[in-house]
């Protein structure tokens, strides 16, 4: 393996390894749960628009915390879109918000996998620690601001699972 093929695998082991790490911590690390409101924080999209948590606290809303090198992350990353392309139609609001990596890995992570959901790459875990210490990922299904479930990596939640609480959140 040439120099730069090291780097890179040293770089793909460690990110792996900071999902896999958040294993090894005590409790499933929520700070918000169900029956919570979420906390203000505010975040830029990659398509311009910025998301609050003052926004997504009218009507029915989504949040997700992702790490595209986290392989739970990316089984869930594929069933939010599809998700995404029944709900948001129907005025659910969605925030994908990655956990300490770059607009230039999430952007090409998203290429690579015809996503089309906003989302926000966050460079540090600001945003993150308002809702958990550890643990991604983290799906919050909100109404009104107040948390109605979560999904964590305990299975990766299905679209089917996602769907059911959104139906159930909208009055379905």
């Amino acid at each position: 393996m040439n120099r730069v093929g090291k780097i890179f695998a040293a770089i793909a082991l460690s990110l792996a390894v900071s999902c896999i790490s958040d294993k090894t911590m005590e409790g499933d690390g929520t700070i918000v749960g169900v029956g919570d409101t979420i906390p203000d924080f505010s975040v830029q999209m990659n398509d311009g628009t910025t998301v609050t948590g003052s926004s997504l606290r009218s009507g029915v809303s989504c949040i997700m915390f992702f790490h595209t090198e986290c392989p739970d992350c990316s089984k869930t990353l594929t069933q939010m879109q599809p998700v995404y392309n029944k709900y948001a139609p129907e005025g659910v609001k969605f925030a994908l918000i990655s956990r300490e990596e770059p607009q230039q890995q999430v952007s090409a992570h998203w290429n690579e996998n015809g996503y089309t959901m906003p989302f926000s790459a966050q460079s540090d875990k600001s945003v993150y620690n308002l809702f958990a210490t550890h643990t991604v990922p983290r799906v919050f299904i909100c109404k009104g601001g107040t948390v109605q479930a979560l999904f964590t990596d305990s299975p990766p939640p299905t679209y089917e699972q996602i769907s059911g609480e959104l139906n159930k959140a909208l009055g379905k």
